[in-house]
């Protein structure tokens, strides 16, 4: 059992996009919200383009209600939400499900568009992002903010333009320019309702609609750094990395000043295994305005270098620009958890669970935590928590399994490693588990079956070759298994385990001189390995009796 219990580890959250299918909240409900809108038009603008100013004022109108009625829902929830936050559930949440149009021509020529719409709001889709494990709601945050703020930018030159246009004409004096501008604008208006409707389709998991608007926002506006930025987050959802680089590179090419690609490029990076980049992205970040977001992801950088003591530095910045950032808890409790502080990791996986109950990634830390301590029984309570809210998630699955093998409940860990392999078919991990546990049940072509599966998966997985190894030797296939400790210290030299398993089989063999040689390896690697130490302490007791 020692080999899984060496392999518990908490993990520092990556910044990757996955949608968990979570269960519906018993207590779901869909509001209705209504809005009204009112545009002016003058003549020389687009029908078309015109009535979208009024519906999209109209759902301005329905979100303020929605957001409220968010505000509302997750106080009784008791989850604590930041007003970024709100904005995205409403985003995600609220759909138009009735509107209409109506026009009156004024004195002037003007003509009065007044539109009203009728939204949905569903409170399902709250629960599903409260609970996803990933980080990703701060960025869909801050995009939306970008948004927003570049709506509100076009709307406000818009009107500076109808005024100017208004005012020369009053003094008969040429607008053709003007207007020419004005229909520019309207291009501009058009590019940033679709960015809106591309983040929501984002929001949901379209990945496909996301990247259909977002490309017809280009064509509208090929300049729109915010496009570029979007488009690079959906690639990344989509785990298309170096696409993703791409897009945040061309946003930074438009916008040298604008911070939010270099925190999205730094997720990419992290993703990418580039962490010295993440970290130089972040740093960037951070030059042009200090958040949250920044010293999250830099943080995540060092935890995945194992500068853990970086790592909590900057998730201490974090919370000191926002005290309800759920994420930094997350990962300043994974980092004091990797440092082997476990008190302290469940202290701030408490305060996550404080700011919001109802995250799957609070609940999987603690368990690890109460794990590491040997607290078994608690540590199987809050994977089940987890499993209510997320009833699809592998990673709480193999949690749960290892839990249970500490308890020695073999069975058990074995149906949750086989529910873990139902939702990702492809883990070396769980199949290596697995066969570790069919190991200690006796069962040794089932481990073996097990390994082979995880190196189909990965041919450089180091400990299925090391356990299938152990599963040879028992089996007295001595060649078979020095064969696999040979593959397993080829990839990993300094994996003392493989030494001592070599040279126990070794001396299976009464090939007592390598088994020495491996003995005293891992003893230069670990001179207090008490294994190796009695070992040798045997073969020189039987090499004098001869």
């Amino acid at each position: 059992m020692k080999k899984i219990q060496e392999k518990i580890y908490y993990v520092l959250m990556m910044i990757c996009i996955m949608l968990p299918l979570t269960m519906p909240s018993v207590g779901a409900e869909k509001k209705i919200f209504h809005g009204t809108g009112e545009y002016t038009m003058s003549d020389y603008e687009t029908p078309a383009v015109a009535e979208q100013r009024a519906l999209s004022y109209a759902k301005q109108q329905a979100a303020e209600q929605a957001g409220a009625y968010v505000e509302t829902y997750t106080r009784m929830e008791k989850v604590q939400v930041t007003e970024d936050r709100v904005n995205v559930l409403v985003s995600g949440a609220m759909a138009v499900i009735n509107q209409n149009i109506e026009k009156k021509a004024m004195s002037d020529g003007d003509v009065r568009i007044v539109a009203n719409i009728t939204v949905e709001v569903d409170s399902n889709f709250f629960d599903k992002d409260l609970s996803e494990d990933k980080t990703n709601s701060i960025d869909n945050a801050v995009q939306l903010s970008n948004i927003k703020q570049a709506i509100a930018k076009e709307e406000k030159e818009t009107q500076e333009l109808k005024g100017k246009i208004t005012e020369l004409k009053n003094q008969n004096l040429p607008v053709k320019d003007f207007q020419i501008k004005a229909k520019e604008q309207e291009n501009i208006f058009l590019a940033n309702q679709k960015l809106v409707q591309s983040v929501n389709a984002k929001l949901i998991g379209d990945i496909n609609t996301a990247l259909l608007l977002v490309n017809e926002v280009l064509m509208l506006n090929p300049k729109s750094d915010n496009a570029y930025n979007l488009r690079g987050c959906i690639y990344c959802d989509n785990r298309e990395y170096d696409k993703a680089i791409n897009d945040f590179n061309m946003a930074l090419i438009i916008e040298t000043n604008f911070d939010n690609p270099y925190n999205n490029r730094a997720i990419a990076y992290i993703n990418k295994g580039e962490y010295d980049k993440a970290i130089s992205d972040s740093n960037r970040a951070l030059s042009i305005k200090p958040s949250e977001e920044a010293y999250i992801n830099r943080g995540v950088a060092y935890g995945r270098k194992n500068e853990y003591d970086k790592a909590i530095s900057d998730f201490n910045m974090a919370l000191q620009i926002n005290k309800k950032a759920e994420y930094a808890y997350i990962n300043r409790g994974a980092a004091y958890g990797m440092k082997g502080e476990h008190d302290k990791a469940i202290s701030d996986f408490n305060k996550a669970l404080q700011i919001n109950p109802k995250s799957i990634s609070v609940y999987n830390g603690r368990g690890m935590g109460y794990l590491k301590k040997g607290e078994y029984d608690k540590a199987i309570s809050d994977f089940n928590i987890a499993l209510s809210i997320n009833i699809n998630s592998e990673e709480v699955y193999k949690n749960r399994g290892i839990a249970y093998v500490y308890k020695e409940e073999y069975d058990k860990a074995i149906s949750d490693f086989n529910k873990a392999l139902s939702i990702n078919p492809n883990s070396e991990e769980v199949y290596e588990f697995r066969g570790e546990v069919y190991r200690f049940k006796g069962e040794y072509e089932a481990t073996i079956r097990d390994c082979n599966m995880a190196l189909k998966i990965n041919p450089k997985y180091a400990d299925a070759y090391y356990s299938r190894g152990i599963a040879y030797s028992i089996k007295r296939e001595y060649d078979k298994a020095i064969s696999d400790f040979d593959a397993t210290l080829k990839i990993n030299p300094e994996n003392i385990n493989a030494y001592y398993a070599r040279g126990l089989t070794y001396c299976y063999m009464g090939k007592y001189d390598k088994a020495i040689e491996d003995f005293n390896k891992a003893l230069s690697i670990n001179p207090n390995h008490e294994g190796s130490k009695k070992a040798l302490k045997s073969i020189y007791e039987v090499m004098r009796k001869k």
